[in-house]
């Protein structure tokens, strides 16, 4: 007996996702799946007559998908529209989304009456369901909405428990209404043999909603926060300056250093030259090289609460391990660290790598800056460093890499003693001995050492615009941090500490904000 898998909603959770894959697969659904994409037209003028009360022309239209079905037994259907369970919630005069889904699926099962249905209907969080429909809602005009206030007027109280039919997973006139708690493509290839070319796999379509509560939730600056809900709302064209023309790439893996290394450091240049790993066999799960990127927006990583574990070196496992980390970000982030991944071994995919890995940066670094934690931050900036387009861009790589570093181990070493990070100092001058004969200590208040440090590294970082903006951000981030850099204003203006020469000698050029 046929199947038809008709995945029915809720709106604002991924469904433009689902329709693009479906609608980029359909061939290999075709053809290793034995699974037919039905045509999305007739699906919707069935939905909308359903939504204006005319079921049985609803059905009618539904009722000829199931006759040309029936003429190729061999393959099973497929459907996706979410206006099938109903009219997008916010826009009808009903208080809670879907309140007849359950004769609905009774309705479109009645359609397919010599084929087994088997439902679809995916249960993101409630709360971030509710920031999705939001974004959805605010792309509306008023003469839509006519007058109603979205999601404030839904009654959303007991969560999806209420919006599903009783019988559950119970079967519906002999047909199985499925809770996918997954995506919907997870049931249709269990084998993976479709995603395997990732983002489709690990990332699903949250809607500017979805996306503008991620930028929030982020640890970026407000600067990167507003391009990147700026970017989010302007139109798909590509952002960004061009690809060099002149382009020319540093050896990967990288050369034999030239000069000797001295005996007294032959452990430590052991360890530099096998700093990059041979990997020839590796599975490729790089998007296309052409990949809309733009695309990927309003995709959200679908990764895992619990760190899934696994060897690093499968590819396979080592998305399942980012996509844990960067879960609930967009799905650039994603591609980024996998282009990463890649850049830090020697396998035979690092042109493709560093074309997307470049491409994200050109083209989509107001997403990416207003999402991504420090760290990653910082794996850009060393994979600039490796593998940039540009003396310049690889200059502010390597500049950024070791600054940020070296700041890591500092902050991680004084974290270790126990010290706060915004605790104040108890005095300006030094009180233990140097351990690093001839490198000089200094009082507080009585260097430029910080603001020097800090001026050259935003002149570095203005050098070029694609490497320079990752660098950019991560000094407004320090601005704004506890480090040593704000522990030495702050300390420096509660101690009065203004040495002749250097009143003017502050991190940042300018007295540090709050009080302490």
């Amino acid at each position: 007996m046929q199947t038809v898998h008709i995945h029915i909603g809720p709106h604002a959770a991924g469904e433009h996702a689902i329709t693009r894959a479906l609608d980029s697969s359909r061939d290999d659904l075709r053809e290793r799946l034995s699974l037919s994409v039905l045509p999305p037209i007739p699906v919707a003028e069935a939905a909308l007559r359903f939504n204006t009360g005319k079921a049985p022309e609803g059905q009618r239209r539904l009722r000829r998908l199931a006759k040309e079905l029936r003429e190729t037994p061999s393959l099973d259907g497929v459907i996706s529209c979410p206006d099938l369970a109903g009219p997008l919630p916010g826009l009808s005069k009903d208080f809670s989304p879907y309140p007849d889904l359950a004769q609905r699926l009774e309705q479109v099962a009645a359609a397919f009456p010599d084929q087994q249905c088997r439902f679809y209907f995916l249960c993101p969080p409630e709360e971030l369901w509710l920031a999705d429909l939001r974004g959805v809602l605010a792309t509306r005009t008023d003469r839509e909405i006519r007058g109603v206030a979205g999601d404030a007027r839904l009654d959303f109280s007991r969560g999806w428990t209420a919006v599903l039919p009783p019988a559950g997973l119970e079967a519906i006139n002999g047909n199985d209404a499925l809770v996918a708690a997954g995506r919907f493509l997870d049931r249709l290839d269990p084998t993976g043999a479709l995603q395997r070319r990732m983002p489709l796999g690990r990332a699903a379509d949250a809607g500017i909603g979805g996306v503008l509560a991620a930028i929030v939730e982020a640890p970026a600056s407000p600067a990167a926060k507003e391009a990147a809900r700026t970017r989010l709302l302007l139109p798909p064209d590509t952002a960004g300056p061009p690809p060099q023309t002149a382009a020319s790439y540093p050896d990967w893996p990288p050369r034999a250093p030239v000069l000797p290394v001295p005996k007294a450091l032959a452990a430590l240049g052991q360890r530099a030259a096998k700093r990059v790993s041979r990997q020839g066999k590796i599975d490729n799960v790089l998007p296309e090289p052409d990949i809309d990127l733009a695309a990927l927006r309003t995709d959200l990583v679908d990764g895992a609460e619990e760190f899934p574990g696994g060897k690093r070196a499968n590819m396979l496992n080592q998305i399942e391990i980012l996509s844990h980390r960067l879960r609930h970000r967009p799905a650039a982030t994603l591609l980024n660290a996998l282009t990463i991944s890649y850049l830090r071994r020697d396998t035979p995919y690092t042109s493709e790598a560093r074309h997307l890995f470049l491409r994200l940066w050109r083209e989509e670094h107001e997403i990416l800056l207003g999402t991504l934690p420090a760290r990653w931050l910082i794996s850009t900036l060393q994979t600039f460093f490796d593998h940039g387009e540009t003396e310049d861009q690889r200059m502010i790589g390597g500049t950024g890499f070791f600054f940020s570093n070296l700041l890591k181990a500092y902050e991680g070493e004084r974290a270790i003693e126990g010290h706060a990070p915004d605790a104040l100092y108890s005095g300006t001058k030094p009180t233990t001995k140097t351990g690093f004969p001839g490198m000089d200590r200094f009082r507080l208040g009585n260097t430029d050492l910080m603001l020097n440090t800090m001026a050259m590294l935003l002149e570095t970082a203005g050098r070029e615009p694609v490497a320079g903006r990752v660098l950019t951000e991560y000094i407004l981030r320090l601005k704004t941090a506890d480090t040593l850099f704000s522990r030495m204003d702050r300390s420096r203006r509660h101690l009065g500490a203004d040495m002749p020469g250097f009143k003017d000698c502050w991190s940042f050029h300018e007295p540090p904000d709050g009080t302490d």
